[in-house]
C-alpha cells in the first residue's frame, strides 16, 4: 500500500491522524471515536450514493458523493480510500465513467477493511 503510513495499520489508516484529531477536539478520544463510528455506520449509504449517481450518470451528484467520501477519509487518515475517492472524482470530471467504475470496485473492496481498522482504533475509546 502506501509506504509512509505507520506500521501496524496494514497501510489502510494512518492512526497518527486520528490521534492528532483526538488531541485537537477532546482529550479522551471519545468524540473522535464517535466520529469514526459515524463514518462506519454511514459507509453503506456513502458507497451506495456513489454507485447510484454513477449508474445514473448524474455528474454533479456523483462528484458530490465522491467528495463526501474523499473528505471524510482524509480527516480519518484513511489515505488509500481518500486516494481512490479522489481518482473517482477526477474520472467523473473527465467523463471517464468506466475509469470511475473501476476505482469504485476497488473502493468497495477497500471500504470494509478500512472500517475494520477504524473500528479497532475506536473500540477502546468509546
Amino acid at each position: 500500500m502506501i509506504a509512509y503510513l505507520p506500521m501496524g495499520t496494514d497501510g489502510l489508516v494512518d492512526t497518527s491522524v486520528l490521534e492528532k484529531l483526538s488531541r485537537e477536539i477532546d482529550v479522551t478520544g471519545s468524540q473522535t471515536a464517535k466520529f469514526v463510528q459515524r463514518f462506519i455506520t454511514l459507509w453503506p449509504a456513502r458507497r451506495d450514493a456513489i454507485r447510484a449517481t454513477m449508474a445514473g450518470r448524474d455528474r454533479q451528484r456523483a462528484i458530490e458523493a465522491a467528495l463526501s467520501l474523499k473528505t471524510t477519509a482524509e480527516m480519518l487518515g484513511a489515505m488509500p480510500l481518500y486516494e481512490l475517492s479522489q481518482s473517482i472524482e477526477q474520472s467523473i470530471r473527465a467523463g471517464d465513467w468506466d475509469g470511475a467504475q473501476q476505482r469504485m470496485d476497488e473502493v468497495e473492496e477497500l471500504g470494509p477493511r478500512t472500517n475494520a481498522v477504524l473500528a479497532d482504533w475506536a473500540g477502546g475509546r468509546l
